[in-house]
C-alpha cells in the first residue's frame, strides 16, 4: 500500500513537471514523509482534503508494518481505510496521468 501511493506521488510529481521539489542534491527522491508534506501543501497539484488526510495513514502503517518487529499489520487495519486508500489511489492515476 505504501509503495503503490509514493510511486503514484513521483508519477504525479514528474508528470506536472514538479520532480525536482522531491529530488535530493544526489538526484535521490526525498523521504516519503517530505514527499506527502509538499504534496498536502503544494496547490500545484490540488489534492482533494480527503486525500491530504489520509497519506500519512498509509506511510504510516507500512512503516510500521516493514519496521517494527513486533507489530504486524492486521485484515481490520487495511479494512477499516480500504475506502479512502481506493480513493485515494484512483486520484493519484488521474493527478499523474496514467488514468484520463
Amino acid at each position: 500500500m505504501r509503495k503503490l501511493i509514493e510511486i503514484l506521488l513521483i508519477h504525479t510529481y514528474q508528470y506536472l513537471e514538479l520532480e525536482s521539489v522531491i529530488l535530493q542534491p544526489n538526484n535521490k527522491y526525498k523521504d516519503l514523509s517530505h514527499i506527502i508534506a509538499d504534496a498536502v501543501s503544494n496547490n500545484k497539484i490540488g489534492l482533494t482534503k480527503d486525500t491530504k488526510d489520509c497519506l500519512d495513514v498509509f506511510r504510516e502503517l507500512g512503516n510500521f508494518s516493514a519496521h517494527k518487529a513486533f507489530y504486524n499489520t492486521k485484515r481490520h487495519d487495511i479494512k477499516n481505510n480500504a475506502m479512502a486508500y481506493r480513493a485515494a489511489v484512483e486520484e493519484l492515476l488521474y493527478k499523474s496521468g496514467l488514468k484520463k
